[in-house]
């Protein structure tokens, strides 16, 4: 009897390192099992860990709330306040590229421009990754002074799975001129979510980084790169794309990088801008 009771005992000890160590996609027995296409990869890529663990990877941490604030903690708060809000005054930006003499942002005006502390801009673009996969998306810009706020919406179709998937970003950036009107650099850090028909959501938080060139009418080169999590699968993407400014409109061609979990959703792209 006691020797069966340890034979079983091993056995379950055994299975359940062999489970912990199972490859996605794969059972026990060694069977593969049927995925579907790419879209539906990543959502099990998203949501293969156990969600009973007390922290999910790619989920915020929980803090604590802040300690009873003293006098000069509150002093130190009201000094970083009034840093924040100068900061909305911090740079001239002009309503659109090249509506003066010179690029886009800078530390001051140029003479005889009026002067203005933020501007926003919108885009859509059309993003073909292969002959079964594209992707449609939109983006939406506010800047004032010396930040930015940023959301993005892509939505996928795979043609052979009859499949859609929905990734979103949004950030907050704190960005600045490194050379008056010419060029401009920024990071931030914010959240991502995926949707899918019939699943719930996923989400996620990322950093993420900006730099935008403009070196001579009519011209605007920008790159735009993000790195965090999604769910509980890694969200990589880096994109970059040239335009050409005509009068409030940015019509630009480039190259999109993205990546979820191991499944590849880069290719070339290309949209128009609006700017306000």
């Amino acid at each position: 009897m006691l020797a069966t009771l340890a034979c079983t005992k091993t056995t379950l000890i055994i299975l359940s390192i062999t489970s912990l160590f199972a490859l996605p996609g794969q059972n026990l027995t060694g069977e593969e099992e049927d995925n579907g296409g790419r879209l539906q990869q990543i959502r099990d890529e998203v949501g293969q860990e156990n969600e009973s663990q007390a922290t999910p990877a790619g989920r915020p941490h929980q803090h604590a709330p802040p300690p009873t604030t003293t006098q000069s903690s509150a002093q130190a708060n009201m000094e970083f306040f009034a840093t924040v809000m100068a900061g909305f005054d911090a740079f001239h930006t002009s309503s659109y590229p090249y509506s003066d003499s010179d690029g886009w942002q800078g530390s001051h005006a140029p003479s005889g421009t009026p002067t203005s502390s933020w501007a926003a801009r919108g885009r859509v673009a059309y993003g073909h990754i292969d002959s079964d996969l594209w992707r449609i998306g939109a983006e939406v810009a506010i800047t004032a002074g010396a930040y930015e706020v940023r959301w993005e919406w892509s939505e996928f179709h795979e043609r052979s799975a009859s499949d859609q998937l929905l990734i979103s970003s949004f950030d907050i950036m704190a960005a600045f001129p490194l050379i008056d009107h010419h060029l401009r650099a920024g990071f931030g850090a914010g959240m991502t979510w995926l949707d899918a028909p019939g699943t719930s959501s996923d989400f996620g938080v990322q950093v993420s980084a900006l730099v935008q060139w403009f070196p001579q009418r009519p011209w605007v080169v920008e790159s735009y790169g993000a790195y965090g999590s999604v769910g509980d699968a890694s969200h990589y993407r880096l994109q970059t794309h040239v335009g050409v400014q005509v009068w409030r409109c940015t019509i630009s061609a480039g190259y999109d990088y993205r990546t979820v979990g191991s499944v590849d959703l880069s290719g070339p792209s290309a949209g128009v801008s609006i700017w306000f």
